[in-house]
């Protein structure tokens, strides 16, 4: 090997062990967080603050501010509030990278299904995993679902539930077991994601 090859490798792998976690990035995934934990969310502000995180993520990016497994992590979750498919694609794209970056970040492995299935649903296909739901007069739906892309195996991979354990949830929320309640397709519906 040459010398120069072993130098970048070095330098390289010595930057990806002692890379810190963004800590700007670290508290717009906090405040992105707390955001949507209080009563009654003004989903007009919201929707302001989402946007504005978005593309101070996107110049991050850009001047490489973003560097570790959780820093893509953060932004993929950013992303993941998106209310585009280009938004939702740039989630499924960060939180893979998190996870292959770190494969013990399991909430990574878990977004990359959950912000799959976002995109899918986004560009007018069935999600895989089982993620999306709906809350329609206080009765969630599951959102329109490819039972045949996914098995029971990958969905535990990914930290999802199974179809059985999306069967309980769904059972447990409604009160009354409907299988796999799926909704039609509608455009005045909110997803929300469990």
């Amino acid at each position: 090997m040459s010398r120069t090859f072993l130098i970048v490798l070095f330098f390289t792998v010595f930057s990806c062990i002692y890379s810190q976690d963004n800590l700007e990035l670290k508290k717009m995934y906090d405040e992105d967080q707390n955001s949507r934990g209080v009563e009654k969310i003004d989903w007009d502000v919201l929707l302001i603050q989402d946007s504005t995180r978005r593309v101070e993520v996107t110049e991050m990016i850009k001047q490489n501010k973003v560097s570790t497994s959780m820093d893509y992590f953060h932004a993929a979750m950013i992303y993941q509030h998106g209310n585009d498919s280009t938004s939702y694609k740039l989630a499924w794209e960060y939180s893979k990278k998190a996870a292959v970056m770190d494969s013990t970040n399991l909430d990574a492995r878990w977004l990359s299904a959950a912000s799959y299935d976002r995109y899918l649903l986004s560009v007018g296909k069935p999600q895989i995993y089982g993620t999306q739901f709906l809350v329609i007069n206080n009765k969630y739906y599951l959102s329109d679902i490819d039972t045949t892309k996914a098995t029971d195996s990958i969905r535990r991979y990914f930290k999802t539930r199974t179809l059985n354990e999306i069967r309980d949830f769904l059972t447990k929320q409604n009160g009354e077991d409907n299988g796999l309640l799926i909704y039609p397709k509608s455009n005045n519906v909110k997803i929300i994601v469990k």
